[in-house]
């Protein structure tokens, strides 16, 4: 291994950028965001039109449904939040903290400016069902596969259990960083 110098700058650069509770995300002017929707296969779904995500992740997303469709039979897991903009994500911490309280909602939501979805490289997943109603991402039977070979196309899943005392958020199985 070689070791690289790096300045302060250098952690708001390209796809390895760090975001999370003590560095904020550093907007940039220009983005790669595009629709999830306009640039899908046919082996996962998304929520909505809306969600947008780096397409870099995009790609690598595809061809990771792509193959888990071929290896587990099923096409039904859906992409239910990519970017957020700070709005966004001030609105998801104030109904986290209407439901929740503050101190536990502060255990599941980002302050805005601290998220990973800001980068439009995280995306939470879930699973589609035709009555509309989506069972909670465990990642568990079949969909361990995913678990098992994200990292073959760029991913790791976040916010496990065991990490929590570093990351300080909650364990959320359905986030996935590119």
């Amino acid at each position: 291994y070689n070791t690289v110098p790096m300045g302060q700058d250098d952690i708001h650069q390209g796809s390895l950028i760090l975001v999370n509770n003590d560095y904020a995300y550093s907007f940039p002017e220009d983005d790669q965001l595009v629709s999830v929707y306009e640039n899908k296969n046919k082996s996962y779904q998304v929520s909505t039109t809306h969600i947008q995500l780096q397409k870099q992740f995009v790609s690598q997303f595809n061809a990771m449904m792509e193959d888990f469709s071929a290896a587990q039979g099923i096409k039904d897991i859906i992409v239910v939040s990519g970017y957020r903009s700070k709005d966004d994500q001030q609105a998801i911490v104030n109904q986290k903290i209407q439901q929740l309280g503050k101190e536990e909602a502060m255990r599941w939501a980002a302050v805005p400016g601290y998220s990973e979805h800001h980068t439009g490289l995280a995306a939470d997943i879930g699973i589609y069902t035709s009555d509309g109603k989506s069972p909670s991402y465990q990642g568990q039977g079949k969909y361990a596969w995913i678990n098992e070979h994200c990292a073959q196309y760029g991913f790791v899943l976040r916010y496990q259990d065991d990490k929590k005392d570093i990351t300080r958020i909650a364990d959320e199985p359905w986030h996935y960083r590119y």
